[in-house]
């Protein structure tokens, strides 16, 4: 499963995402897990490629939704798409406290 260290960052070496913004999307990850309004329907897996998704476009990387698919059929056998606009207004203030 994508929500262990090893294979997020797996998922971030394939894309050529550095260590530190990796970092920032496991801790945005983690926050919106256990914050007490959080109840959102996306699996961890599916979670924590949107957290990933959203810290490369805050910080410019080139990388678009099909790299993130053909990345998750590479290292997983599926493709998975992020799909942060399914709930990141309704929990803004919480990626704005991560990544700000």
């Amino acid at each position: 499963m994508l929500e262990k260290n090893r294979s997020s960052k797996s998922l971030a070496l394939e894309l050529g995402i550095s260590l530190l913004s990796w970092r920032k999307a496991r801790t945005l990850f983690k926050t919106l897990l256990e914050h007490p309004l959080w109840n959102n329907q996306r699996s961890p897996h599916s979670l924590m490629i949107d957290c990933l998704y959203l810290v490369v476009r805050k910080e410019g990387y080139p990388l678009t939704i099909n790299n993130f698919k053909q990345a998750t059929v590479n290292l997983f056998g599926i493709s998975t798409q992020p799909r942060p606009s399914d709930w990141s207004k309704t929990y803004q203030f919480i990626i704005d406290e991560v990544l700000d």
